[in-house]
């Protein structure tokens, strides 16, 4: 990441006096962070408070407009922050996703966080999905385990099928078989993980150890070994991913899970953007940070499995 001196930079956005003239001021500078969803997710806290962070440090202001899914809505609302004479635009989405950069703030610096674009004159910064299904494996091979699972997202999404492939690789590298490793989709939510749990959990075979592509899920996986009799992480060890840390440490036994870099992301991309005004260097970058494990209490060496006859209806799709 490429950081510049803030004391040689000279942001200077317009202010409105009180005579309605503009005058500039020195040693400032405002920019915007729009997004779908992106102020009232739970899990995008974290970007908001890095780019804030970024921007504090440098003196400068961030104004934040949550937009709305209605094209009418969003263009009025895109007007009202560009009418505050922004220097510069975050663009970003609460969940990892490909968005289309609105086309009335294209006239501005504009970087993607927590997104990307198929138009690759934006910078963006995203988490690195492949690592962190990578790490959340290795936590659980590292424990020992050899029969393991991944829960993943049902309709698929950049987070959850760079998380698979992690999963994939990193067990590939350990040199399981097939018959050791099992992917299983369902909802993303505490509803699909207890289903998905369910079901793996059942089987003569069942895993020791499941990594699951976010924390909702993670919470259905401990309801539904509590509906089993089976403890974690006695019987079943279980690793999540995501940002949401206060989840994490309100399971019992507390959550070991990979951290999404969703404040560093925050802090990169205003900084990165706040350069770019200051410099007028427009050169694209596409950065993906790596997350970081959090180890607690939710992974142990495995048991020996005990079968268990509790078939459950239905049941997520395996691949």
């Amino acid at each position: 990441m490429t950081h510049c001196d803030p004391t040689k930079l000279d942001l200077q956005p317009d202010v409105t006096s009180a005579h309605g003239s503009r005058r500039r001021v020195a040693g400032a500078g405002t920019i915007g962070l729009i997004g779908h969803d992106l102020m009232t997710s739970s899990f995008a806290g974290a970007i908001v408070r890095g780019a804030q962070d970024a921007a504090g440090a440098r003196g400068a202001v961030l104004l934040i407009m949550a937009t709305s899914r209605s094209s009418a809505d969003e263009a009025r609302e895109l007007e009202t922050l560009l009418h505050e004479q922004v220097d510069g635009i975050l663009c970003g989405s609460a969940d990892h996703a490909e968005i289309t950069v609105p086309s009335a703030v294209r006239a501005h610096p504009v970087v993607l966080v927590n997104a990307t674009s198929t138009d690759r004159t934006f910078s963006s910064v995203t988490p690195d999905e492949l690592a962190c299904g990578w790490d959340g494996t290795d936590v659980l091979l590292r424990a020992g385990h050899r029969r393991i699972a991944l829960v993943a997202d049902a309709a698929g999404g950049l987070d959850s099928t760079g998380r698979e492939q992690g999963f994939r690789s990193r067990s590939a590298a350990a040199g399981l078989t097939s018959a050791e490793l099992t992917v299983v989709t369902a909802s993303p939510d505490a509803a699909g993980g207890f289903e998905a749990a369910s079901r793996l959990l059942t089987g003569a075979d069942r895993p020791t150890g499941i990594l699951c592509v976010n924390d909702r899920i993670a919470i259905g996986v401990y309801r539904a070994a509590a509906a089993l009799d089976l403890t974690v992480p006695t019987d079943v060890s279980v690793v999540g991913i995501g940002d949401a840390d206060d989840t994490a440490q309100a399971l019992q036994p507390q959550l070991t899970k990979v951290l999404l870099p969703h404040h560093e992301m925050g802090r990169w991309a205003a900084d990165h953007l706040l350069e770019r005004v200051a410099t007028g260097r427009s050169q694209p970058q596409a950065v993906r940070i790596r997350g970081h494990v959090v180890e607690r209490d939710s992974v142990a060496r495995p048991a020996p499995a005990t079968p268990l006859q509790h078939p459950a209806a239905g049941g997520p799709a395996e691949r």
